[in-house]
């Protein structure tokens, strides 16, 4: 009997199908996690990506001017979607040329395997959040009490998926020198906390 699962279903079931490996590290999670602030400085946006590795939670914050908040046809936020729907992050404006390079698998992916997660986006004067367990949404997208600039993305994997012991900074520095984007104005720092 064939079953049809929703996409973030399938990565929980398969996990290897998506991240080419059965032992997950918090370095393939991070390279994936990385790519809208990634794609944000290839165009001049974002100056600032800090990655913060502790135990089974990663958290990756940028300074750019936050993520498009326009609801499209199906009632939903472009936050909403690249953190629930397989490959929705290369819909965003700054992946266009870029995504298969900077988003091979993309954040819904990397959201289906944390049992909790958030992002929250924000201009300067507002901020946007939404919360997440085991991929899914557990409250509406919705505006926070304190304005930010940027976005924080913020996962605990859960551990049946992910060894947090594969964690290797200089794996991530050789990554953002191997992508073929200019990415020399972005200052970058990694916090490994475990």
């Amino acid at each position: 009997m064939i079953e049809a699962v929703s996409g973030i279903e399938a990565v929980r079931r398969r996990p290897h199908m998506y991240f080419g490996t059965d032992s997950i590290s918090i370095t393939t999670l991070a390279k994936e996690a990385m790519c809208l602030g990634l794609a944000q400085a290839a165009c001049g946006a974002v100056t600032s990506i800090a990655l913060r590795a502790d135990g089974h939670t990663l958290t990756i914050t940028d300074d750019g001017p936050g993520l498009a908040l326009d609801v499209d046809g199906s009632g939903r936020t472009f936050p909403e979607r690249a953190m629930t729907e397989l490959s929705a992050c290369r819909d965003h404006d700054a992946m266009l040329e870029n995504k298969r390079l900077l988003c091979p698998v993309g954040l819904a992916a990397v959201n289906a395997l944390a049992s909790q997660s958030s992002i929250s986006t924000g201009d300067g004067r507002s901020a946007w959040g939404q919360r997440y367990e085991s991929g899914s949404p557990i409250d509406l997208f919705a505006e926070l009490p304190t304005p930010i600039r940027g976005t924080t993305l913020e996962f605990t994997f859960d551990a049946q998926f992910v060894d947090d012991q594969l964690f290797d900074a200089g794996a991530i520095r050789a990554h953002l020198a191997a992508i073929e984007v200019d990415l020399n104005s972005l200052e970058f720092t990694i916090l490994d906390e475990r």
